[in-house]
């Protein structure tokens, strides 16, 4: 007869339906597996719940770190994402944008044109930031600003440095929120990534 034998949702042994205990939750051997299967069940529930509200704790928490957390701290690890993608994607096989030497055995910054005290507004902007030798360049000669004014000149046109020179929005307003910060470094981060360079920070 079809159907004549089930398996005991706890115990999982086949016995005939006639001879188990049927409830709700399925068939059973017994009342004893019945009450057992109900029981592990209501523990599994309540683990699974006590992970959620767990889970909500530390989403939470991460958030409240966020929200409290200085727009400098934010703008620290952009700039560090943003100077490893000058340095070893966009210009990784270029001179130094200054005095044009490719030495494979001295240190590169991410000089910026316009420095970061000079000019907050384009602390982030790409075209004020390439790959620059550390020392001659970009710490004792204080960035060659000359030298870095013709390149910008030869390499993008006479346009870029005129924008350059205009006064942008303020970071407060590129940026407004934590989040909108955030997004800026979680897409540097992929795009560091997706060329095989594991993010600074």
């Amino acid at each position: 007869m079809a159907n004549s034998r089930k398996a005991c949702r706890y115990c999982k042994k086949y016995r005939e339906v006639h001879k188990m205990v049927k409830v709700p939750l399925g068939v059973f051997c017994n009342w004893g597996h019945a009450v057992a299967h109900g029981k592990a069940l209501a523990e599994k529930k309540k683990v699974k719940d006590v992970k959620a509200r767990e889970k909500a704790s530390r989403a939470k928490h991460t958030l409240d770190k966020k929200s409290v957390k200085r727009r400098s701290d934010w703008y620290a690890t952009l700039q560090a994402l943003v100077n490893q993608w000058v340095t070893k994607v966009r210009d990784v096989d270029e001179a130094c944008c200054t005095c044009g030497t490719r030495n494979p055995d001295i240190k590169y910054d991410a000089g910026h044109f316009f420095s970061v005290g000079a000019r907050k507004d384009l602390r982030f902007n790409t075209m004020n930031i390439h790959k620059q030798c550390n020392q001659i360049c970009n710490v004792y000669g204080s960035g060659m600003r000359l030298e870095y004014e013709a390149f910008i000149v030869a390499r993008y046109g006479q346009w870029a440095l005129d924008e350059l020179t205009l006064e942008g929005k303020p970071l407060k307003d590129q940026f407004p929120t934590w989040s909108d910060i955030e997004d800026e470094i979680k897409r540097y981060r992929k795009i560091l990534r997706d060329a095989g360079i594991k993010p600074c920070r």
